[in-house]
């Protein structure tokens, strides 16, 4: 078996091929057993634990949909995802209210539940750095509030109104690393890697 290591934007991407493989419904296309999923992740070196669980949250999404009241992530017209309550909900479409204001009536398989799982990806407006991929730590019903890491050591809450979930495309590289990849290539073109390296911590 090859065990060969991805890095985290690549196991997302592999799991978002492996939902969109299991949930396809086209009349020419053949269903994909769970084993045959599982195995597929397996073989791109994801543990099958974190496969299961993934499969796990999806089926809990699929098998209950929103209902009036319930928090919800909503698809909105810049392809983006942001939380809203749910007003009206059938097995057509589903009304909501985004927290930060509006209201739009999607179809049912753009409207999913905000569950704020430990280990989730959203993405926050994080100081000094704007929008950044982050994972979720906890969440307090009470509060509204969700706590994230930024994955570079630091940890922080926002209210919900504040995240969202990006699209699973190719991103640009974010303003943080676009620093780190230049203050690297300016001390690589100059021979100082090593002091370009001390510059950039001490800007952290």
């Amino acid at each position: 078996m090859n065990h060969e290591q991805l890095t985290e934007e690549e196991t997302r991407e592999v799991l978002a091929r492996a939902e969109a493989i299991h949930s396809r419904k086209a009349d020419d296309a053949p269903m994909v057993s769970v084993e045959a999923i599982l195995a597929a992740a397996e073989e791109a070196g994801l543990s099958r634990e974190a496969v299961e669980q993934a499969l796990r949250e999806r089926n809990r999404s699929v098998a209950a949909p929103a209902k009036v009241g319930d928090l919800a992530f909503a698809r909105s017209v810049d392809g983006r995802e942001y939380v809203a309550e749910v007003l009206a909900s059938d097995d057509q479409a589903v009304r909501v209210r985004f927290l930060d204001g509006g209201e739009h009536t999607l179809p049912a398989s753009q409207v999913r539940p905000a569950t704020f799982l430990p280990g989730e990806r959203v993405t926050c407006p994080w100081p000094g750095w704007g929008w950044w991929p982050c994972t979720v730590i906890s969440y307090s019903a009470t509060s509204r509030t969700v706590k994230v890491t930024d994955n570079w050591g630091s940890n922080k809450s926002f209210g919900i109104a504040e995240v969202r979930i990006d699209p699973p495309k190719v991103r640009r590289a974010n303003s943080r690393t676009r620093v780190v990849l230049t203050v690297l290539a300016i001390g690589a073109t100059t021979g100082g890697f090593l002091g370009a390296l001390t510059t950039w911590l001490l800007m952290r």
